[in-house]
């Protein structure tokens, strides 16, 4: 019987309008990895690993299976926004680059996607497409779709998304096929309520991480964890039902030196 592992990809937004957002979005990865370590060395038995693409309109692969113990702390110079946002771009490169892996079939092992993003996907070339000829966002392509439904389908990939606001949220569910407890809306201009978020998706970090270690499904319910949700109801600029959609209060974001090297 093979050891469980833990494949985790941090997909983060670069474009232009993160560019405010820099200090935050360093803390927010800071933050994430910081409690990735700490649930490697509590679980000695399951093995991590961290994958970090961050995109623009080009997608940026920073690291591909990197160990806990790799794991350094972004700084502020090593966050440069600028561009378009190619969200669907992103996630079909990590998607396709997990399906080719020896252990996409294990049944111990399990992929989670950490994606942060303060837009709608607006400037995909190869994984989404215009939605109408008026329309200024992308959706996934058909071939994309067959992915994600793939996704939706196994048992063991969990995909999560921050957005900018409750209407992101609920079209990323919508148009991704991710489970609506798996996403989470935010206020990127509070950074009150961006500590919030902080909190809150570290915690549900951690809670994924003792779901594994104990065998329960960590299919859905990212968010919905009544600690993680305490954390996200305070400050929260938008009454939503949490029972549809999660709030993440957040300033979310994630880099670690960049080669700034766009991915195939």
């Amino acid at each position: 019987m093979s050891r469980k592992r833990n494949h985790y990809c941090i997909i983060m937004d670069r474009s232009g309008s993160m560019l405010s957002l820099r200090d935050v979005a360093v803390n927010g990865y800071n933050e994430n990895i910081q409690q990735i370590k700490l649930d490697a060395e509590a679980n000695p038995d399951i093995d991590y690993d961290i994958s970090l693409l961050s995109f623009n309109k080009n997608v940026f692969e920073h690291m591909w299976c990197a160990k806990p113990s790799e794991l350094e702390e972004a700084t502020y110079e090593s966050y440069t926004p600028n561009g378009g946002t190619a969200l669907y771009d992103a996630m079909g490169y990590a998607i396709d680059k997990y399906a080719a892996m020896e252990d996409y079939s294990d049944e111990n092992t399990n992929w989670l996607y950490v994606i942060i993003s303060d837009g709608n996907s607006n400037e995909d070339q190869h994984y989404g497409q215009r939605e109408s000829s008026w329309s200024s966002y992308t959706v996934p392509t058909a071939a994309m779709r067959e992915r994600l439904e793939t996704c939706e389908k196994h048992p063991r990939i969990t995909i999560t998304y921050i957005g900018a606001n409750k209407a992101s949220a609920e079209r990323l569910a919508k148009d991704a096929h991710v489970s609506v407890s798996n996403v989470a809306a935010t206020d990127w201009t509070n950074k009150e309520a961006a500590a919030n978020a902080m909190r809150g998706t570290r915690r549900a970090l951690r809670s994924y991480s003792k779901n594994v270690a104990a065998g329960a499904s960590v299919k859905a319910a990212f968010y919905a964890n009544s600690e993680v949700q305490q954390d996200l109801r305070s400050n929260t600029t938008e009454a939503v039902d949490f029972a549809s959609v999660a709030i993440d209060n957040s300033d979310l974001e994630t880099l670690v030196k960049c080669s700034d090297q766009a991915a195939p």
